[in-house]
């Protein structure tokens, strides 16, 4: 029998209220400064590790399906005409998806086991983390979607109509 599949964090989304790390790579860094951190981590999590061309044409931007089209005007109009080698940024994601997660423990909207299961971490360590650093306060909570039901199980506790 298959094991169930488990939540990873390369599954979870990049929260919309994410923030710039002066640890980020210098081209991360000026497109945030450009487009915000968001749209960013948008493109670095599409395009990790390529060189990319960014045309003057905002309309045959490889950008636009991804962070809309008024920010890939604005990525047209300050890389045009430039090859960008997007860095792989496995470490911002990472903190980005991170911070939902913690933020979401400290919310008690997450278990801290459900926590440290996704974030492939010890329960104590994510306890710690959550309970004595600053990491992520300002983070928005993000909830896990209710997991679906394997119809060939039956509910302990189904009640009947």
């Amino acid at each position: 029998m298959a094991r169930p599949k488990t939540i990873r964090i390369d599954d979870w989304p990049i929260p919309e209220d994410a923030q710039a790390d002066p640890k980020w790579p210098p081209i991360m860094l000026d497109m945030a400064a450009h487009i915000g951190p968001y749209a960013t981590l948008l493109i670095v999590d599409a395009f990790a590790g390529q060189e990319v061309y960014v045309s003057k044409d905002p309309a045959r931007s490889p950008f636009s399906d991804i962070i809309g089209a008024d920010k890939a005007e604005t990525m047209a109009h300050v890389y045009g005409v430039e090859r960008l080698r997007i860095p792989g940024g496995r470490m911002p994601l990472l903190k980005a998806r991170r911070a939902g997660i913690l933020a979401a423990c400290r919310a008690k909207k997450m278990s801290v086991d459900e926590g440290a299961a996704i974030l492939r971490m010890p329960r104590r360590h994510l306890r710690h983390i959550v309970n004595h650093t600053q990491e992520a306060l300002t983070a928005t909570p993000m909830v896990l979607l209710p997991r679906a039901r394997d119809a060939r199980q039956l509910d302990m506790f189904d009640t009947p109509d």
